[in-house]
């Protein structure tokens, strides 16, 4: 194996092995206190009612910074209505159910659900910045080389140099094009690696059914809600308005 090819496999596996050490507890969200609530495939699930609107939700799990709630949104009226993702809301609660509030400011903290068509183009945009950062780096890696070569056979040339700055020369050549060689290996791996995880989550994204749309009277629509969440909230509160009213469901945070 070429000495580059050690060094790099070298770093990654480093870098691998950093990235497996650090953990994050899961977290775990069940609906309490509300009016109707019963379990379902073992998964708590609870159930409110506003005017026209009935919410039945559970907590589904976590996705990146997102809690994701299994929602299905019920129109009893006899007139169509519109409904998002983006409607909802999620407040943190601390311990005494006080809303956590931003700094000097008598504003508490609230995350908007998220609407999936926008987190594509988001994603995309990614995607696009991911591939101009490689081609930089292809073209960086590229002039290091050169310069390696160049400074390599300079020094083989240069008969007015003594020998030891002569070596000198031409071990900082090689070191250039070894080093080139190596971010070349390291670059395409995180690219491929970046452009992966984009990728999925992109199509994640795609497959959600729970988007900006309008339900039928007396239909339904259901899907995953995502949510950005505070992790270190006793409660989170789960608010979806209603005209000038909220529906509201109640999750404590449980290890």
């Amino acid at each position: 194996m070429k000495k580059y090819s050690f060094v790099a496999v070298v770093l990654l596996l480093g870098g691998l092995f950093t990235g497996c050490t650090a953990t994050i507890p899961p977290l775990r969200l069940t609906p309490i206190e509300a009016t109707n609530s019963t379990i379902i495939d073992g998964r708590p699930v609870a159930k409110e009612v506003l005017d026209s609107i009935q919410i039945v939700a559970s907590f589904d799990g976590v996705f990146k910074d997102y809690a994701v709630f299994d929602i299905e949104i019920f129109n009893l009226s006899d007139q169509p209505v519109m409904i998002s993702p983006a409607n909802f809301r999620l407040v943190p609660l601390q311990a005494d159910r006080k809303p956590f509030m931003l700094s000097d400011s008598i504003e508490h903290i609230g995350f908007q659900g998220a609407e999936p068509a926008q987190q594509v183009v988001e994603i995309e945009n990614q995607m696009v910045q991911e591939e101009k950062k490689i081609k930089r780096a292809k073209v960086f890696n590229t002039i290091l080389f050169v310069g390696g070569v160049v400074l390599a056979a300079t020094s083989d040339n240069n008969n007015r140099s003594s020998r030891r700055e002569r070596s000198a020369s031409s071990n900082l050549g090689t070191t250039m094009m070894q080093a080139s060689l190596i971010k070349r290996d390291i670059d395409h791996v995180n690219f491929y690696s970046n452009m992966d995880r984009l990728d999925y989550e992109k199509n994640l994204w795609k497959q959600q059914t729970f988007n900006t749309n309008t339900i039928l009277p007396h239909a339904s629509m259901r899907g995953n809600v995502f949510v950005p969440c505070l992790r270190n909230a006793a409660f989170m509160k789960l608010v979806y308005p209603v005209q000038d009213k909220e529906i509201q469901i109640l999750f404590q945070q449980t290890q």
